[in-house]
């Protein structure tokens, strides 16, 4: 329930904002590639790294305004 508030709460502008900037920094095609191809277990850890790094432009974006 706490997961889906605080997804309930972030703001959408940002959260755009801060993937749009995860992918151009990683290329989004060439990680899609790079998925496709690892075993299950390294692309869910690498996934989870992707996850915590659009996290943290998220955060760096929200203390800017």
């Amino acid at each position: 329930m706490r997961i889906i508030r605080l997804i309930g709460s972030l703001d959408r502008k940002k959260v755009f904002e801060a993937w749009k900037t995860t992918f151009a920094i990683l290329g989004s095609a060439g990680y899609a590639g790079y998925l496709a191809s690892m075993h299950v277990v390294l692309a869910v850890i690498s996934f989870a790294c992707i996850l915590g790094t659009g996290a943290a432009v998220y955060s760096m974006l929200e203390r800017s305004n």
